[in-house]
């Protein structure tokens, strides 16, 4: 309860544009998810901390937070949260201006999205419909996408890894 209280206060900050006490109460809320197992929220957490690392600017560790979150999410067999993360690295990628790794990425989610439908991630991610992505695509994320679109879950996961 306390992890997801700090969460939600997380979640108020941010929409406050208090970026840096949200970061902060989110890893409180991962601190306390890893201290008592409580991995499902954990790879939430690590997610919403990659979110707004990725706001702040912070694309290296953003990134990493996000993988980290995968990896949590992969063991746990979690398709719509692998789904997500997928998405969100999509958005980092973008941001980092790697058109094809984000045009690969999305095609990987929206693949799996399209295998069997995974609802949608609740709106407080700034990366819960990837608009950006979309609307200012370019030769190389198409290719990009096409190539991630012809993946399995796995597979997917692996790459954004790697």
């Amino acid at each position: 309860g306390e992890a997801q209280a700090l969460s939600s206060l997380a979640g108020v900050a941010r929409e406050n544009g208090e970026l840096e006490r949200a970061l902060e109460l989110f890893h409180e809320s991962r601190s306390l998810c890893e201290a008592i197992g409580f991995r499902w929220w954990l790879a939430g957490m690590l997610a919403s901390i990659g979110d707004v690392l990725a706001e702040l600017g912070r694309l290296d560790e953003a990134r990493s937070s996000v993988q980290q979150a995968l990896t949590v999410s992969h063991a746990m067999h979690d398709r719509r949260a692998l789904v997500y993360e997928l998405r969100l690295l999509a958005e980092i990628a973008a941001d980092a201006e790697d058109e094809r790794l984000a045009g690969f990425l999305l095609g990987a989610a929206e693949a799996e999205h399209e295998r069997a439908p995974v609802g949608m991630w609740p709106v407080v991610h700034r990366s819960a419909v990837p608009t950006r992505l979309l609307q200012d695509t370019n030769p190389e994320f198409e290719r990009g996408r096409e190539e991630g679109r012809r993946l399995e879950l796995d597979a997917a996961v692996s790459a954004a890894l790697g």
